[in-house]
């Protein structure tokens, strides 16, 4: 949870945000959602990889939609 945040501190700096913007709901709040919940839809994706499915497979399987795979993509392009 620690890395993450000081990842999306740093990723919202970079393009021009307050980086404090990221200790509110949008940032701490949602980041320990993902990291700790069944009910996030990422945190399902995230536990699914793990367990070595592919994105394929997790997005043919349901209609619910985990915005963190697409997010993750833009990421890597700025990184």
């Amino acid at each position: 949870v620690c890395r993450g945040l000081a990842e999306l501190t740093r990723l919202a700096v970079a393009t021009g945000s307050n980086g404090r913007s990221m200790a509110g709901l949008a940032g701490v709040g949602d980041l320990m959602l993902t990291c700790s919940s069944s009910l996030s839809r990422n945190f399902t994706v995230g536990k699914k990889l793990a367990s070595g499915m592919t994105v394929e497979e997790i997005s043919g399987g349901t209609n619910a939609v985990a915005e963190g795979v697409a997010t993750a993509k833009s990421v890597r392009m700025l990184a």
